[in-house]
């Protein structure tokens, strides 16, 4: 649940909105008052209760995912494994994963999987076309799935 509740509610924030986001998820999963620390005003009577699964200190609760079979939080690049580059691959053809394309990955695969569209948004330059088209030919090129990319330029 707070997994959802950290990307339905805070995935949509921008970075900078991101850290405030965070102090108010952790207190609301702390059990803390929130309605009084944060003003908020609510239609119906909330009682504060701490939730029981634990999230793994972190300086950023959106660097987690939940581990569903083990009840554990883990860093995202906890959940791949550690890269080595091909050595038959020149240099600017490879693919790094980072925390933000093995997030996004995820969300891909989430989504695809349940037939649901998914906007990925972010900084332009930051690889989000590259990983797409990158996990869409390693996961989603085969006899079940089939995509068109198309190119748009400016002329």
């Amino acid at each position: 649940m707070s997994f959802a509740l950290i990307w339905a509610l805070g995935g949509i924030l921008e970075e900078d909105a991101r850290p405030k986001f965070q102090e108010f998820f952790l207190d609301l999963i702390a059990g803390e008052d929130i309605c009084s620390k944060y003003n908020v005003d609510l239609t119906y009577a909330f009682t504060p209760a701490p939730y029981l699964t634990k999230i793994t200190e972190s300086p950023n609760v959106f660097d987690l995912c939940f581990d569903r079979q083990k009840q554990i939080w883990l860093n995202w690049m906890q959940t791949v494994p550690v890269y080595k580059p091909p050595l038959d691959k020149q240099f600017q053809n490879l693919v790094i994963p980072t925390i933000d394309s093995v997030r996004n990955s995820h969300f891909l695969h989430l989504f695809l999987d349940l037939k649901t569209h998914l906007l990925l948004t972010g900084p332009t330059g930051t690889g989000k076309t590259v990983n797409i088209v990158n996990e869409l030919n390693q996961f989603f090129f085969n006899e079940k799935y089939d995509y068109s990319l198309i190119h748009l330029i400016e002329i």
